[in-house]
């Protein structure tokens, strides 16, 4: 299996988890009456497995985009492993004055 597409099923479904966790403390604290609403329903299952299914998707979403921007830049093909890359480095930029200020007249 390619590493890229290794990469972006592990973190799906690292996403997915955080999810599960995420909408069970939902229905568990009974958040706006959700976990009553959800009980008292006889067709309860099915709302909270749609619940789960998007809130995954969009969890499981951030989790892949993340592990996308984090990736190192290997454009050499050198084999490595993909591995995230360190935290930004603050890189200053010199801007130059303008000859007149915006606004002035003239």
């Amino acid at each position: 299996m390619p590493r890229l597409l290794r990469l972006l099923i592990v973190n799906a479904a690292i996403g997915f988890g955080v999810s599960a966790i995420f909408v069970a403390a939902l229905i568990w604290t009974d958040t706006g009456q959700l976990g009553t609403l959800i009980a008292s329903s006889p067709v309860g299952w099915l709302a909270a497995g749609i619940l789960f299914f998007f809130v995954g998707l969009t969890f499981a979403s951030v989790q892949m985009g993340v592990a996308v921007m984090r990736l190192d830049r290997d454009s050499g093909g050198s084999g490595k492993r993909l591995r995230p890359s360190p935290m930004p480095v603050v890189v200053p930029v010199q801007v130059k004055p303008r000859a007149k200020p915006l606004g002035t007249a003239g």
